[in-house]
């Protein structure tokens, strides 16, 4: 909601993994709200963050902005690579750190930060009519675009398909052995069990799902 309230007007927003599908949404937000935004991503997609509207760019693998002197109102991490910990010594007395990774450690920095001047967030995504309609105004008015990487003709769908159940299933299973990892630490072993077949379920479920979308248009072909 920070697009509609203005939340983040002259505030500095860093957004750690700025050139992927959250990431390039994100910039524009931070943006679009008048935002002083850093972006955090590779060299060669430094000129897509700042034709985003990024006024710093940092390079992710040349630089650790947690290690910088520069401090900011709000951390964004998309990737989850950077937790909470790592991250406080970037925030201003009163900053927020939000993470898109839902893992126990995350949950629990979000618990512990109540009473602490510096926050930890997660992002849980609900469907929001109002937001929908705010995209849409965005959308029309141009100030806001998908990024595509590649277009392809509709004969390779099937293909393209079955590359992204194969790449989903690959980073559901990294995404299940980091979070097992992080509860693991947290002393919440059994935890990390569950989430991790959890993950592996819906993945399993998600690209099964795909597999048979895949099937269909083979199908019509």
């Amino acid at each position: 909601h920070a697009c509609d309230t203005g939340e983040l007007a002259r505030r500095k927003v860093l957004i750690n993994g700025a050139s992927g599908g959250v990431g390039t949404f994100a910039v524009r937000f931070a943006k679009i709200s008048g935002g002083e935004v850093t972006a955090v991503c590779r060299a060669e997609s430094a000129a897509l963050a700042r034709e985003l509207g990024a006024d710093h760019v940092v390079d992710n693998k040349e630089e650790d902005f947690a290690r910088h002197e520069e401090r900011y109102d709000v951390i964004f991490d998309v990737v989850g690579n950077r937790n909470f910990g790592v991250c406080k010594r970037a925030l201003r007395p009163a900053g927020v750190y939000v993470t898109t990774e839902p893992g126990p450690r995350s949950f629990l920095s979000q618990v512990a930060t109540i009473p602490a001047h510096k926050k930890a967030r997660v992002v849980l995504v609900r469907p929001s009519g109002e937001d929908l309609s705010l995209l849409k105004q965005l959308f029309e008015a141009g100030r806001l675009h998908v990024v595509l990487d590649s277009v392809y003709p509709l004969e390779e769908a099937a293909d393209i398909v079955t590359a992204i159940v194969a790449a989903i299933v690959a980073l559901g299973i990294a995404h299940a052995l980091r979070l097992g990892a992080a509860a693991a630490e947290a002393l919440v072993f059994p935890v990390a069990i569950i989430v991790a077949i959890a993950v592996v379920a819906h993945v399993s479920l998600l690209g099964w799902k795909l597999r048979a979308q895949a099937q269909r248009i083979r199908a019509r072909d």
